[in-house]
């Protein structure tokens, strides 16, 4: 059993290579925490900046954020309607009126941020 930096090379291809599998362990321990997946294709969705209807870049689903559910295309935001499954969420826990928040509209969904 190998100790000390010669052991690190000897039995773990390096240290770059080391810090390159902690980069990615804590990448993956960052997506755990900070993303949802998406309930169409699975890729990790991060909420940026607006409301929690969010839009997948890999495959263009609607979904909600809180609840992970898909939305609907012809309407998205009847989900957070009176009556709807999040009902009055649309930024439940979200950063609101931020100045130049308020110049985002509601149907454009470049207004997001999304990291897969």
């Amino acid at each position: 059993q190998s100790t000390g930096s010669s052991g690190i090379n000897a039995e773990y291809g390096g240290k770059a290579q080391v810090i390159n599998v902690v980069a990615e362990i804590e990448s993956a321990e960052y997506l755990k925490n900070n993303s949802k997946p998406c309930p169409n294709c699975g890729a990790a969705v991060q909420l940026g900046i607006g409301c929690n209807k969010i839009v997948c870049s890999v495959c263009n689903n609607y979904m909600c954020y809180l609840c992970g559910k898909s939305l609907s295309r012809s309407d998205p935001y009847s989900h957070f309607r009176p009556g709807g499954p999040c009902e009055n969420k649309l930024y439940e826990g979200t950063v609101e009126n931020i100045g130049w928040a308020d110049e985002l509209d509601d149907d454009s969904d470049d207004d997001f941020i999304i990291f897969v």
